[in-house]
This record gives structure tokens, sequence and C-alpha cells, in this order.
């Protein structure tokens, strides 16, 4: 008969088996990755308003020779937001 080498050494463990994912779990991800999609395409695309005037110099190149150019209000009232509207347009 063959003898066999016998090791001490136990092998690695395998860590937990994850559950499948239900279909509650899939669709809760995937509405979290299109809500950081969002996050990181405006964190692309803001710019820091410093006072300076050239803070709206990119909104001005990207406007270009548009003969309109339709300014939203997502604030509904806020000071700010009027005051910063009249900046851009007192520019052109």
């Amino acid at each position: 008969m063959k003898k066999f080498a016998t090791s001490s050494r136990s092998l690695p463990a395998l860590g937990k088996v994850k559950p499948p994912e239900t279909t509650e779990g899939r669709k809760k991800r995937a509405k979290q990755n299109r809500v950081d999609t969002h996050k990181n395409s405006v964190r692309r695309c803001a710019r820091t308003l410093t006072g300076a005037s050239q803070d709206y110099d990119p909104l001005i190149d990207l406007v270009g020779d548009a003969r309109f150019v339709l300014i939203g209000e997502a604030s509904h009232g806020t000071h700010d937001f009027y005051h910063e509207r009249a900046q851009i347009t007192a520019l052109n």
C-alpha cells in the first residue's frame, strides 16, 4: 500500500456564499447606479461661482451666437437665483 503525505495545513476558507439577488435587490441597485451617474454628471459639469467677472465665461462660450437662450427657474423665488439670472443676462 502506498502512503500519502499529509500536511497539518488547512485549506483556505471559501467565505460565505451569497444568496442569489432578488428582483427587488436588482431594481434597488440599478436605481442607485442611476442616481450615482446623475450625481457624477452634475459634479463633472458644475462650476464654482466666486463672484469674479469671468464666472460665466464657460456658459457664455457655450451659448455662442444663439438667438434665444432659455433660462429655467428651479428655485421658485429665491433671491440668489434672481440675482444670478440678472448677472447672466447683463453679460450680453
